[in-house]
């Protein structure tokens, strides 16, 4: 066990490309903390520890340990339950409950303490929650250690549309300092094991309501081009249909601006394959056919992202898809002019149009034994 042990923390060493003086036997290594706040107003602070053998009192490869207060710094400085200090070089990620980001008690306040400290590392992930953060830091069994688990379900991003790009502690350090809009992936609790849906915007360092479900995260993702790959579940003909993407370009995002408004063409690019058509006849194959079917999927992409830019634009009047980035590249000058009203003003006045353009590169094995699939 102990050989084990020393074993899973020299691995962790090496991939993390830190070494330290210290005993491995002689830190307690954190890899992940959960953020609540109490029924009396303390800041809750979880620590997900891996601990010498000795210490676990358990089959588990981890303890989960809280300490509370008035502060951040005052709630990790709480747990001395551990007999040596908690190590955070390692950390892979945080979890904020929205339930602590209320009052004074903002992000950019709660990740003070965090960025001040040379030892957590800036690519640490991090995550919101609607739930208490010791019931999403969960993975399948025991010896899945949850916080690595939760980071590593963003490689998940290849074949979901509905997981957003991570963020980083040192990414909304930069966009809160700013004053920038940026949506935050949430985890939560499906069936005892973390699991990566919805989201939340953040305006100006403050947590907006409601919170988006799995579905507007496509949907966002889709607008902002920032997806790795995903289905686009459509109808064709009144039958199923489903089109993987397996690649998508970089967006082309064009913004003009002439007497105080902004109009964005904004054009994607998505190529891949039939996943699956639940229309068996010979003609499905045909090229009109694969020309109307096409046009199905475009139609349900083109659809959601504009109906997610209405959302932000009407109900949130938050830029999550973050177009002021091509608005600052492109004006520069302006950029400083209006940056301050950017979400109430000019993005939530500005037109758009979204392009889509599908390039299908694959039928299925089934259509490869056709003579003549069309694939164009």
């Amino acid at each position: 066990m102990k050989r084990l042990f020393l074993a899973n923390v020299a691995v962790i060493l090496l991939l993390s490309g830190c070494w330290d003086s210290r005993n491995m036997e002689d830190v307690t290594l954190n890899l992940g903390i959960g953020v609540d706040v109490t029924e009396e107003g303390l800041i809750s602070v979880l620590n997900q520890v891996i601990v010498p053998p000795a210490q676990q009192g358990g089959s588990s490869s981890y303890n989960n340990v809280i300490g509370e207060g008035p502060t951040f710094h005052a709630a990790i400085r709480d747990i001395t339950t551990l007999e040596f200090p908690v190590f955070s070089q390692h950390q892979s990620i945080a979890v904020f409950n929205e339930g602590v980001l209320r009052g004074k008690r903002t992000l950019e306040s709660l990740i003070n303490q965090m960025i001040r400290d040379d030892h957590v590392r800036r690519s640490s992930l991090v995550l919101l929650t609607n739930e208490p953060t010791k019931e999403v830091l969960v993975a399948p069994d025991e010896s899945t250690i949850p916080a690595r688990f939760i980071a590593e379900l963003f490689g998940n991003r290849t074949h979901s549309s509905a997981i957003l790009k991570a963020s980083t502690l040192s990414s909304i350090s930069s966009d809160l300092q700013e004053d920038l809009t940026f949506p935050m992936q949430m985890v939560v609790n499906d069936n005892g094991s973390a699991s990566l849906s919805g989201s939340g915007i953040f305006k100006k360092g403050h947590l907006l309501k409601p919170l988006l479900n799995e579905q507007d995260n496509v949907h966002l993702n889709w607008l902002s081009g920032e997806l790795e790959g995903g289905i686009v579940v459509s109808e064709c003909n009144g039958d199923p249909l489903t089109f993987e993407i397996l690649e998508v370009k970089v967006p082309e995002i064009k913004p003009t601006y002439q007497n105080g408004h902004f109009h964005f063409h904004i054009h994607q690019h998505f190529s891949g394959r039939i996943s699956e058509n639940w229309d068996t006849r010979d003609e499905s194959f045909s090229a009109d056919y694969l020309q109307t079917c096409m046009a199905a999927v475009k139609k349900t992409v083109e659809d959601g992202a504009s109906n997610m830019m209405e959302r932000l634009q009407k109900e949130y009047k938050a830029d999550a898809a973050r177009l002021y980035l091509e608005a600052q590249l492109a004006y520069p000058k302006l950029w400083q002019q209006i940056r301050d009203d950017w979400d109430d003003v000019y993005f939530a006045n500005a037109s758009f149009d979204y392009e889509l353009t599908i390039e299908v590169i694959d039928l299925g094995a089934k259509a490869s034994r056709r003579n003549n699939p069309q694939i164009k």
